[in-house]
């Protein structure tokens, strides 16, 4: 007896989808695009229901809109999965004919309890556990059931005064766990069988679950900025709000960040890492620079204050201000071979230095913590600097505008002047001079302010950076991408949307794929295969 055709997918095994896209790896990048910003759209505004069957289904097809047809469908077929760890047993999901009840069931756990409300720490994982593992067998959708269940997991657990927190899970763990948490059955002989365990399954849920203490910090504001583009509005909103929530979750994971040097190098651009909406992809780094900015410069001025008051190590005394324009090559000057952060520097503050205002409000809070401030500018032809943001564009994402530049470098002068009246010989000025970049040199004292005048003001800077940038694309040498945004203008359309235009008609790979939740309750791409639905 022949099998019964997947209607779902295509000749190749790729999922049939809205955009056309007809390659496996292609259409999982586009799709995490998508559904990463409606996600982030349920995270502002949930949609309100009764975390039964018809809500799961309400989530899912906000999810999946702009790709699948079915989205918040149930399935019409059965499905299985192959095991990731013990080949040759596959888990076994509710029949098309016993999703109803398995969802009635699941439902039921929840409502025990007035969903789970009142619970403590303790009974609050237990509950949340049967009730994961009750809906993960239910599988009523053909992709997207882990998206969909954590999204509203996550709804019905701060409704309940909790906090579950995906984002914490390494993704191979979870889904190792998620599958013992289901029957299994030999597949060469269905008479072998194993009940479903949920062992580790809950291990993870206490490890990711807290009772919603105050982890508030004392945050400066957050800038708003006005975007036209929904997509790009809701990335900033949805960031600033997990920001503004625990801010100290992501100021720990920053730390874990091994370039962060434990913390000590602070710098907006990193902090930006710590956010999934940008660091997904190089795309998402062009398209969501901006919108992460604000959120990611509050994180890294609180960092700095949680330096400043660390005085554990009294030999550190010193705090370096890292400045200069994007480009130069400033992290490289700040490292010893080897070794990271020289032994006495306490931290490193990355930043912009043109603002008088904000520059003696850093190196005042240095002083008053009575640590040495030294700023440190790294001095570069603008035309490199430009060369070199393009270079990271191409290789991150992630460029610099010729605006920003411009007065970055043209200003620092002046307002370092500013600083040098303030405080005097209390501040140290050391200028690390690159612009024959076989030769780097070395110079300290005030009077090397003339040194960072030598390339012009504001206006010509922003000339040669702009002639510098009309050559690259007049040679063809950058994408238009990278123009735009070197010019100051924004993405071109959304760029998950043109990925899916140019993909179209291209040949498919392998389409298995494996799923892992994180921030938000969503998935991010798969870094690791797993067998298709059969």
């Amino acid at each position: 007896m022949s099998p019964v055709a997947n209607p779902y997918r295509d000749e190749n095994g790729v999922l049939r989808n809205k955009l056309g896209i007809i390659d496996a790896d292609a259409l999982r990048q586009v799709e995490y695009q998508l559904t990463r910003v409606r996600a982030l759209e349920l995270q502002l505004k949930p949609i309100e229901g009764g975390f039964d069957l018809a809500h799961l289904k309400a989530i899912h097809k906000h999810l999946f809109q702009d790709v699948y047809g079915w989205a918040g469908q149930e399935r019409s077929i059965n499905v299985s999965k192959r095991s990731l760890t013990e080949p040759g047993w596959k888990s076994v999901f509710a029949r098309t004919e016993e999703i109803g009840d398995q969802a009635g069931r699941a439902h039921a756990l929840t409502e025990t309890g007035a969903r789970l409300k009142g619970l403590d720490s303790e009974a609050f994982v237990e509950r949340v556990t049967e009730v994961y593992a009750a809906w993960n067998a239910a599988h009523p959708f053909p992709e997207g059931n882990g998206r969909a269940l954590n999204t509203m997991l996550t709804q019905l657990a701060r409704e309940a005064d909790h906090e579950i927190a995906f984002r914490r899970i390494p993704g191979d763990l979870w889904l190792d766990a998620a599958e013992k948490s289901l029957p299994r059955i030999k597949i060469d002989d269905p008479h072998q069988q194993r009940a479903a365990d949920l062992q580790e399954i809950r291990e993870i849920f206490e490890y990711i679950t807290d009772a919603r203490p105050d982890r508030s910090v004392p945050l400066e504001p957050i800038r708003v900025n006005q975007y036209p583009e929904p997509d790009r509005a809701t990335v900033q909103a949805a960031v600033m709000t997990a920001v503004q929530s625990d801010p100290q979750w992501f100021i720990d994971a920053y730390r874990r960040d091994e370039r962060s040097m434990e913390g000590r190098y602070v710098a907006a651009d990193l902090f930006k890492e710590t956010f999934e909406e940008f660091s997904a992809s190089n795309e998402s780094r062009n398209r969501y620079n901006g919108p992460v900015h604000n959120s990611a410069a509050v994180l890294s001025a609180e960092l700095f204050r949680q330096n400043l008051a660390d005085k554990s190590e009294p030999q550190r005394d010193t705090v370096i201000l890292l400045t200069g324009v994007p480009g130069a090559g400033k992290t490289s000057s700040v490292m010893v071979r080897d070794q990271g952060l020289p032994e006495h520097v306490r931290a490193v503050f990355e930043g912009q230095m043109s603002n008088p205002v904000t520059a003696i409000d850093k190196v005042q809070r240095i002083l008053d913590a009575g640590f040495r401030p030294v700023v440190q500018v790294v001095h570069a032809l603008p035309e490199t600097a430009l060369a070199n943001t393009l270079k990271r564009f191409e290789e991150e994402g992630r460029g610099a505008n010729i605006q920003v530049m411009s007065s970055i470098q043209g200003g620092l002068p002046d307002s370092l002047a500013q600083v040098k009246k303030q405080f005097g010989d209390a501040v140290e000025l050391v200028v690390i001079d690159v612009r024959d970049h076989t030769r780097p040199a070395k110079y300290q004292g005030w009077e090397q302010l003339d040194l960072l005048r030598s390339e012009g003001n504001h206006e010509q800077i922003k000339q040669r950076l702009n002639t510098a940038l009309e050559r690259h694309r007049a040679q063809g040498v950058i994408p238009e991408s990278a123009y735009r945004q070197a010019a100051g203008l924004p993405p071109l359309g959304r760029d998950v949307g043109l990925a899916g235009e140019r993909l179209r008609g291209t040949g498919a790979h392998e389409p298995g794929r494996g799923v892992s939740p994180v921030g938000g309750g969503q998935e991010v791409v798969p870094r690791r295969e797993q067998e298709r639905n059969r």
